[in-house]
């Protein structure tokens, strides 16, 4: 397998675009003016981020770059209620829960997770219900 971090991340966001009824977005929230509204309510969405990998509890004779390493993806399920936000969270876990890119280990679900609200002048105020996975991987050329 070669390294490309880049396109791993670019295939789970299309795989959770393809998957989920919401717009799947990469890094931030949208700006206000590409937010889809809905009987004058915005639709909900997901936000997914990704971590720095780091080196799993593997270790290789090869050297480093057969180690174990990991990545974490936070998928953020962002609503106008906190009802609506878990249930889109739920979807979340059930459909990335063991996804496994080409190449790569399965997603698996880490703890975590508590909701939270956001609150902005210039945003509606949102609810947003956090899923954390972890998928492993080495590097081998």
């Amino acid at each position: 397998m070669t390294f490309e971090l880049e396109q791993i991340r670019a295939d789970i966001v299309a795989y959770a675009n393809a998957q989920l009824a919401q717009d799947v977005v990469r890094g931030v929230f949208p700006e206000p003016e590409d937010i889809v509204w809905v009987n004058n309510t915005f639709a909900p969405y997901v936000v997914a981020r990704f971590g720095d990998m780091a080196q799993g509890g593997g270790r290789s004779f090869a050297g480093a770059r057969g180690d174990q390493y990991y990545i974490m993806v936070d998928f953020m399920a962002v609503a106008a209620s906190p009802t609506i936000a878990e249930q889109v969270q739920s979807k979340v876990i059930d459909v990335m829960l063991g996804y496994k890119p080409l190449g790569f280990g399965e997603l698996n679900k880490m703890p975590g997770g508590a909701g939270f609200t956001v609150i902005s002048e210039q945003r509606p105020t949102v609810f947003v219900a956090p899923a954390s996975f972890r998928m492993s991987f080495n590097i081998l050329n």
